[in-house]
């Protein structure tokens, strides 16, 4: 009478596979919950379809859930493989997208993300902390050749260094050179 057990799977035909298993308490008490499984991003392409966008790629999650109902305490990591992400309406193409997100408690590191665009390449990794006042975050991203967008009104082909630094909840700034 103090906690459930919980035991679930989710499956979406051939498309995701969730899984979470553990013990969440009713009152006070302990969390102890692993959350894992795949989904393929395709899936949601029905509802993107509607604004002209697309995506693909194989999600990975295995994350472990401690602490408490107030204060949950995250471990583990999101892995995105061989996405792609386009916005045909606005002519922005991103092929052979690999991200990783880590928690680690209440901060989520960004340890490596890659994307390519047209013939170059964007990379990217930074911070944020969910827990800290204002929740801080500092990003950067570096460019090398990158066309993202390409369109009968515009292409924009680019390179770089950029850093988004801030608080989410406060002023942020970006800093860098585009050229």
């Amino acid at each position: 009478g103090k906690a459930i057990n919980l035991n679930a799977s989710v499956t979406a035909g051939n498309s995701a596979h969730l899984t979470v298993a553990g013990d969440v308490p009713l009152q006070a008490g302990k969390l102890n919950l692993h959350l894992g499984g795949n989904a393929d991003l395709a899936m949601f392409n029905p509802l993107l379809a509607v604004d002209g966008r697309q995506a693909k790629g194989a999600l990975a999650i295995g994350m472990n859930v401690a602490g408490t109902l107030a204060a949950p305490r995250a471990v583990g990591s999101v892995t995105l493989s061989n996405g792609e992400l386009h916005d045909f309406a606005r002519g922005l193409s991103m092929r052979n997208i690999s991200a990783t997100v880590r928690a680690d408690g209440e901060v989520l590191h960004v340890t490596q993300l890659t994307a390519h665009a047209g013939h170059g390449t964007i990379i990217g990794s930074g911070t944020i902390d969910l827990a800290a006042p204002g929740v801080p975050i500092a990003i950067s991203a570096t460019a090398k050749d990158a066309r993202p967008i390409v369109s009968d009104l515009m292409t924009a082909t680019f390179s770089g260094d950029v850093k988004l630094a801030g608080k989410l909840k406060g002023a942020m700034n970006l800093t860098g050179k585009i050229f």
